[in-house]
């Protein structure tokens, strides 16, 4: 079995997009991956992955070995534009003996040094037996392309360094936010927005926010808003009451849609003519730019 250089040297100069993952994907990983580094160069539409998978299993592996650091077990493979990256002795178990985060981080400073990143994306969606909030992931980019958050506990301290100190243009809240207030929503500088509420959505609050961007108050960045309470069959009828007083209290008409139980209108701002479509849902509400108005209509 030969070995050769880790040849990261040889990418072209294009602008790059970095995205740090802890999940298992779905796309023709190898079996055993539980996180993985991917980098995609748009240009050419092209991405080089760098899959997490269980130390023996990359060992044993009759894939190419690439030489990186002494100690990592890193395999070229023959099929797919990535390597596998020994990382913990089981992918199924934690080990906090195994330096699978010392890895990704080594691995991470590594190609941000000899490459030019044009944006970071970051995504938690399945394992949590670490500390996300104080991994080495802040300590490389506090600035994020997309940030996604779908199984891991946010506390208050923790929202609040979210919310502050990242500067985040697609965000994806989907674990009950028990720390996130509609202020908090308001005050977002981000494009795209997607959050969930463990309680019940007050009504007036959604109008508030509605109408306030209707003035050009809030959200002047925003491009996508989705706010979701919780799914409680119970509270069918109760939320269909919401829904028709949300829209009463917006002093326009919600019309009903070719689904079911979907009510939505359009509104315009009025400082640019934007346009956004503001529709409810059950238990969500989402406000999505539409169009640019014709300023002189």
């Amino acid at each position: 079995m030969s070995n050769e250089t880790f040849p990261l040297w040889k990418l072209p100069d294009l602008p790059r997009k970095l995205a740090m993952h802890r999940y298992r994907i779905g796309r023709s990983p190898p079996f055993e991956t539980y996180m993985y580094l991917q980098l995609y160069f748009p240009r050419e539409d092209k991405k080089i992955t760098y899959y997490f998978i269980g130390e023996n299993k990359a060992r044993n592996s009759q894939e190419r070995a690439v030489t990186w650091k002494e100690g990592v077990v890193m395999k070229c493979m023959r099929h797919k534009e990535g390597f596998m990256v020994g990382g913990r002795r089981s992918w199924q178990e934690a080990d906090p003996g195994t330096p699978d985060l010392k890895i990704m981080e080594d691995l991470s400073i590594h190609v941000t040094q000899i490459l030019r990143i044009n944006s970071f994306n970051v995504e938690h969606l399945r394992i949590s037996e670490f500390d996300f909030f104080g991994c080495f992931i802040w300590n490389i980019t506090r600035k994020f392309k997309k940030f996604v958050a779908k199984n891991v506990e946010i506390n208050e301290e923790a929202t609040r360094f979210i919310l502050n100190d990242l500067e985040i243009e697609d965000i994806d809240f989907w674990k009950n936010c028990k720390w996130i207030t509609m202020n908090d929503v308001m005050q977002c500088e981000s494009k795209v927005i997607k959050i969930r509420f463990p309680n019940d959505m007050n009504v007036d609050e959604l109008v508030n926010l509605v109408n306030q961007w209707k003035r050009g108050n809030i959200l002047r960045n925003m491009k996508s808003l989705t706010l979701e309470g919780p799914c409680d069959m119970e509270k069918f009828f109760i939320q269909k009451e919401d829904r028709l007083k949300f829209f009463k209290k917006l002093g326009i008409i919600g019309k009903r849609s070719e689904l079911l139980e979907v009510y939505e209108s359009d509104i315009k701002r009025d400082t640019d003519g934007q346009i956004a479509r503001v529709c409810f849902c059950d238990h969500q509400m989402t406000l999505d730019l539409k169009k640019t108005a014709d300023k002189n209509n």
